[in-house]
């Protein structure tokens, strides 16, 4: 029982007898780290160079509220993006704009060009309106005077759709029955041909020239305009 009690005694990390037990230094720590730890006889504590003491360790728990904080704060930053819509119909003018525009725009010649199965010169010779798929649309008859790209022969008729102008934010403004214009175009599954977006598929025909929308600094190959029969 007596070695007992002696190992029980070694154990303990604070003893009972503080002041005796540890040094001045080690008093002076426990206390830092143990709030109720008696501190060191003044005796002691004069015998400790001024400065040489230990710093107070920063509390974990500060540790641990900053990193919940930037916890909370990258939830917050994941959230909103997450829940940012995409709206649109990515420019193929095959179904609805939503709430915004969301059409691509093509910064060069050739990335405008390689959106387009099709690119033909071609005179509108009527249209009519077409509510099936859930918003206005034009379905233009178009009569091919020449073609640059795709498979599309010389006096051929394409139907060409489009969002009705002035019914959505996705609708070009400057096609008009009877007008003549290089139409770039996207090959749509229904057998209609569509835009590839609202300012840059089409150019208006004028004296030999192929003339962009005010919206398209874009403009076309020579190689393109060439094989179109234009300058």
């Amino acid at each position: 029982m007596n070695d007992t009690g002696g190992l029980i005694r070694a154990a303990n990390p604070v003893p009972e007898d503080r002041s005796t037990a540890l040094s001045a230094r080690g008093s002076a720590e426990l206390a830092a780290l143990v709030p109720d730890v008696a501190t060191p006889t003044t005796t002691a504590a004069a015998a400790t160079p001024p400065g040489s003491g230990p710093r107070r360790p920063t509390p974990r728990r500060t540790g641990l509220l900053v990193g919940v904080a930037a916890l909370a704060v990258g939830v917050v930053a994941v959230g909103a993006a997450v829940v940012v819509p995409m709206l649109g119909d990515g420019g193929t003018g095959a179904g609805g704009g939503g709430l915004a525009a969301d059409e691509p725009f093509y910064g060069t010649t050739a990335e405008l060009e390689a959106a387009a199965d099709l690119v033909v010169r071609g005179t509108i010779t009527g249209t009519e309106a077409d509510s099936s798929q859930g918003y206005e649309q034009t379905v233009a008859s178009v009569d091919v005077a020449a073609t640059a790209a795709g498979d599309v022969a010389p006096g051929s008729t394409l139907e060409v759709a489009y969002t009705t102008p002035g019914s959505g934010p996705e609708s070009p403004v400057g096609l008009a029955v009877g007008g003549e214009y290089v139409l770039l175009l996207a090959a749509g599954d229904d057998g209609r041909a569509y835009l590839v977006n609202t300012t840059q598929g089409y150019f208006t025909v004028e004296d030999g020239s192929a003339v962009p929308t005010t919206d398209n600094p874009v403009p076309l190959d020579p190689a393109t305009l060439a094989a179109l029969g234009l300058s």
